[in-house]
């Protein structure tokens, strides 16, 4: 499989967590994943995922210049059609930031690209936090498959993730975050 790279391919050696959140979460789990996912940013790591979901952008939108935390974003298009975002354009030049593809000149997204790139994303990896799943969802079957693999799974501490905490999940707030660094 062809991947193409835009900035700093050195970040694939770090040590990555990746980063799943379902597009609609209740609101109740709304703010509690925003602040974790804040805190997360402001550590020395690198976090990688897809950066699709509404909260994943305003995060990332919200996300201090120069901050310690590095950035790999998997498109589910082609990487010739992604404009650095302007929040990340300095740390893009710092070599702070990744963009990986698949594809260099599709320009839409659809569901099957995005299967790829989760899919991409569980193959590559091995730490994962998922900070919201809804039940029968996409992302129910990328945790299910991580689990089955045997990768390390990450799992924010709330009520609404109770039915997916089981004894290989570790439970995340922002009193243990930095366990997972």
């Amino acid at each position: 499989m062809s991947l193409i790279f835009k900035g700093n391919k050195e970040l694939l050696n770090e040590n990555v967590i990746c980063l799943f959140c379902s597009r609609s979460i209740p609101l109740s789990l709304y703010y509690p994943t925003f602040d974790l996912l804040k805190c997360l940013l402001d550590q020395s790591v690198t976090i990688a995922g897809g950066w699709h979901s509404p909260l994943e952008k305003k995060v990332l939108r919200s996300r201090e210049p120069n901050s310690k935390s590095n950035i790999i974003l998997y498109l589910a298009k082609g990487i010739d059609h992604f404009p650095i975002p302007k929040e990340l354009s300095n740390d893009f030049e710092n070599g702070k930031v990744l963009i990986i593809s698949k594809w260099k000149d599709n320009k839409r997204i659809d569901q099957k690209k995005a299967d790829e790139r989760n899919k991409l994303i569980v193959h590559t990896f091995n730490k994962f936090l998922f900070l919201s799943i809804n039940e029968n969802g996409n992302l129910e079957s990328l945790y299910k498959s991580c689990m089955s693999q045997n990768k390390k799974v990450y799992l924010l501490d709330h009520p609404s993730n109770s039915k997916w905490i089981n004894d290989k999940t570790v439970r995340v707030s922002q009193n243990n975050l930095k366990g997972i660094i």
